[in-house]
């Protein structure tokens, strides 16, 4: 047997890494991997679904809610999870040195590629995007509280994240600034409380915002980052909750399949529930608006959270042998694909080439177009970071 595949068997008898020491124990959760794989794919889906053929193309694009509004969603669910054991560790530690870290670490992992991106977009196309719109971009401004132009139309998920992190991190360090906390307390469930307030000010913000938001209230409510900055929180929850109770962990490796199954079930509902308010013939009403900001988006980032808990005992083991590898590249160039497969879907002598083509072709096409490219760059433009990134991986806390 390969070295690889015994290394899966042993990782797989042994069961996941706990969710919440994975990282730290030098072992990886497979269902992660799968579920950040599942999500780019569900966001490649979504923007080439008109290469498809029908009756697929319209079940896709009008039958439901669009497959990569929920790629999205499982996106920041992912990070907010995954940032949010680290700003734990952080908190317990009290460390000013560990917060300068985590904050290089979460920007060398993204921010230089962007970088890198925004550069050859302004060189191949120097009439389209200004150096007032690139420097926009570049440090993640285009959609704070209005939409602006965008070089990467999927900046605006960007946009979010980073100054997630940033708040994150001004979190963590003003911990070390106060004095040590009451033992009876936990920064398992200050930091719940924070991100509870985080969620109803959003909230409060997307009802507000309603009264002014006129047109393109979709796309608004969407995309700006004032109305959207509980979009970690969720995740991040789920990190405080699976550390202040651990013995959560038990029944979720016993009930897996159940909490996945449910959890797709209820995003199914929710999703063609958001669709049939607002893809139908008739106009949203101010209710239906309402709902979509207090309850439609909560929900969504809650069952994205429920979703990574079901997936979370899932090995690359239970999935089909020629799967495997396939899931593991999606999952490991997910940024560079998530930047990359837009401008692929416009490239000149491209784009026709997957319009003439017929029975699903083009989709295929676009598909193997964009993963090559995005292996291009997460080779070229991730990898030299990343290696830098885990210079600066912090020691475990004695």
């Amino acid at each position: 047997m390969p070295k690889s595949a015994k290394a899966e068997e042993r990782r797989a008898s042994n069961g996941a890494a706990s969710l919440t020491s994975a990282r730290t124990t030098g072992n990886w959760i497979d269902g992660l991997d799968i579920a950040r794989a599942a999500a780019i794919f569900l966001v490649l889906l979504a923007h080439g679904a008109e290469l498809l053929p029908e009756p697929l193309r319209s079940f896709i694009t009008t039958s439901f809610l669009r497959p990569g509004w929920w790629g999205v969603r499982i996106f920041f669910a992912l990070s907010g999870f995954l940032i949010g054991r680290q700003i734990l560790r952080i908190l317990e530690a009290r460390c000013r040195l560990d917060v300068a870290r985590f904050l290089a670490r979460r920007w060398l992992r993204t921010v230089p590629t962007f970088w890198l991106l925004i550069g050859i977009a302004v060189l191949l196309l120097p009439n389209q995007w200004s150096a007032a719109t690139a420097l926009k971009n570049a440090f993640f401004l285009q959609s704070m509280t209005s939409l602006e132009p965008s070089v990467f139309e999927v900046g605006w998920s960007l946009v979010i994240e980073e100054w997630s992190y940033l708040a994150l991190g001004l979190l963590a360090l003003l911990s070390t600034l106060i004095p040590a906390i009451d033992k009876r307390l936990s920064w398992n469930w200050i930091l719940t409380g924070a991100m509870t307030l985080v969620i109803l000010a959003s909230i409060a913000s997307r009802l507000h915002a309603l009264d002014f938001l006129q047109a393109g209230r979709w796309e608004s409510m969407k995309k700006l980052m004032a109305l959207q900055f509980d979009s970690l929180a969720y995740g991040v929850i789920l990190a405080c909750i699976l550390t202040a109770l651990p013995g959560l962990q038990a029944p979720i490796k016993r009930f897996g399949w159940p909490i996945s199954l449910s959890s797709l079930a209820m995003m199914s509902w929710l999703g063609g529930a958001i669709s049939a308010r607002f893809r139908s013939a008739t106009e949203p009403t101010s209710w239906d608006w309402s709902w979509l900001a207090a309850a439609a988006y909560p929900m969504a980032g809650l069952l994205s959270c429920l979703l990574l808990v079901g997936l979370w005992n899932l090995s690359y083991l239970h999935l089909w042998q020629p799967f495997r590898q396939p899931v593991r590249v999606l999952a490991k160039t997910s940024y560079s694909l998530y930047l990359i497969h837009l401008p692929i879907l416009k490239v000149p002598f491209l784009a026709p080439l997957f319009a003439i083509s017929s029975g699903g072709l083009g989709f295929g096409l676009y598909l193997i177009a964009s993963i090559a490219m995005g292996h291009i760059c997460w080779l070229l433009l991730e990898t030299p970071f990343i290696r830098m990134r885990s210079a600066l991986r912090s020691a475990p806390s004695a």
